[in-house]
């Protein structure tokens, strides 16, 4: 079947707070996924200053910007002008550049942008296409990279408990609003990375078992707190905001410490203190999100410093 998700089912409000962001930003960096991709750029041998990083489907393109804090020239690339515009608010509020781009990743991509890219990111994008329009989607991610350029493509694991739970309890309960979402099994990932010409593609899980249960048991109280009437979820949600703006009052110097810390993650990565990726153990091959990486060309060098 060839389908792909409804434009009207993306919203952005753009109310994210400092707070939140800053979170979002520190999960990030802790994955798996975002550790593995700084292996591969250390192996590269590339400054990370020197990145071209494209992040497709961007929405308010948290993972690409934990590049742009340390340097990376980021390019940002939605279908959605209104999630384009978030992100700029989000990017400009730390002090981080980027170029937007209004445009659909089924489609080819400008000329101007082929081939100009070391790495391209995408999370939680792909799923929300299939036959066809999925295809399309990562041959766009190969499109986007230089000869050496690597993808990072974050995708739901249809072998998780965590995501199936919430899944179905938000579709039992009316909470689900996407209209499609269909997941994946590393199988299935490798396969269409071959189908398009990648190499050298393989899969892990974006974060460990413990981390990904602590996130789902915030996802399964979200469910519940989406089950309420509105008379009661409405102040609730008003009341949270409150908190989140009292707290970005207290953020000092949030660019300046979002950069460092990024900064240090990578150190760390660099120099073994992160600990090594496993993400395909039996608990991990559990996680509700997979990461396919593959190459444009042959790298024969993926599995180690």
């Amino acid at each position: 079947m060839d389908a792909q998700t409804k434009e009207s089912v993306w919203d952005p409000s753009g109310n994210i707070a400092v707070a939140e962001m800053n979170s979002r930003i520190k999960y990030a960096a802790f994955t798996f996924g975002w550790r593995e991709a700084v292996r591969i750029i250390l192996r590269k041998g590339v400054p990370v200053s020197e990145l071209n990083v494209a992040e497709v489907g961007c929405g308010s393109g948290t993972m690409a910007l934990t590049f742009a804090l340390m340097g990376a020239s980021v390019s940002l690339i939605d279908f959605n002008q209104k999630a384009l515009d978030s992100a700029r608010d989000f990017y400009q509020g730390y002090g981080a550049e980027a170029e937007y781009i209004n445009q659909d990743c089924v489609n080819n991509p400008p000329e101007k942008i082929k081939g100009n890219y070391d790495l391209v990111i995408s999370s939680g994008l792909l799923e929300h296409f299939t036959g066809k329009y999925r295809k399309a989607c990562l041959n766009y991610h190969k499109e986007l990279l230089n000869k050496d350029g690597f993808v990072f493509i974050g995708a739901p694991n249809s072998y998780s408990p965590w995501y199936r739970f919430i899944k179905f309890l938000r579709i039992m309960t009316g909470t689900w609003k996407i209209d499609l979402e269909v997941s994946f099994s590393a199988k299935e990932l490798k396969m269409l990375a071959e189908e398009v010409g990648l190499k050298d593609s393989y899969v892990i899980a974006y974060s460990g078992w413990f981390e990904d249960f602590k996130y789902h048991v915030g996802g399964f109280f979200s469910a519940l707190g989406d089950m309420l009437p509105k008379t009661i979820r409405m102040p609730l949600r008003e009341w949270k905001r409150s908190l989140s703006e009292q707290s970005n009052i207290q953020v000092v110097n949030t660019a300046d410490e979002m950069r460092e810390f990024c900064g240090d993650m990578a150190a760390a990565v660099k120099n073994g203190d992160a600990g090594m990726v496993k993400g395909r153990g039996l608990l991990d091959g559990l996680s509700s999100g997979l990461v396919l990486f593959a190459f444009n060309a042959a790298n024969p060098a993926r599995n180690g410093l």
